[in-house]
């Protein structure tokens, strides 16, 4: 709040902040506000929410949409919380709100199973398969 005189003025902070994780490893945030002419801007804690004391600004440049994207997460948990701002008048923080990034899977995993057969101790046959069934190294 700031006073200018006998007038306190204020900002109402943004309402209804959800995150959400895509898949591709970042955080997508969304938030409700009625306020003309603010900007926002959005704070991340590197952690669950339960544990968080400091957040660290993501925007340099105003937020002027409704919504913002966190790209590029290391896989692990983040709150968010977001303020209005006009001038230099900045709301309280909003609601928090979590994300989870988890790992990517692996990729390319390709999976060979050797078949040895033998009689009295003599390898008859030797083949190396994919998943796919075709051999790869019929020997």
């Amino acid at each position: 709040m700031k006073f200018l005189g006998a007038v306190a003025l204020s900002l109402l902070l943004p309402l209804s902040l959800a995150a959400q994780a895509p898949p591709t490893r970042g955080a997508t945030l969304q938030w409700t506000d009625e306020q003309p002419g603010v900007f926002y801007n959005v704070y991340r804690f590197a952690g669950p929410c339960a544990d968080a004391t400091a957040f660290d600004k993501l925007n340099a440049a105003p937020v002027t949409s409704k919504s913002y994207a966190d790209a590029g997460l290391a896989p692990g948990h983040y709150c968010y919380v977001v303020t209005a701002q006009t001038g230099d008048l900045e709301s309280e923080h909003s609601n928090r709100a979590a994300a989870a990034a988890k790992p990517f899977a692996p990729r390319d995993v390709t999976i060979v199973v050797e078949i040895v057969l033998k009689t009295n101790g003599e390898v008859l046959a030797k083949m190396k398969a994919s998943p796919s069934h075709a051999p790869i190294d019929p020997r």
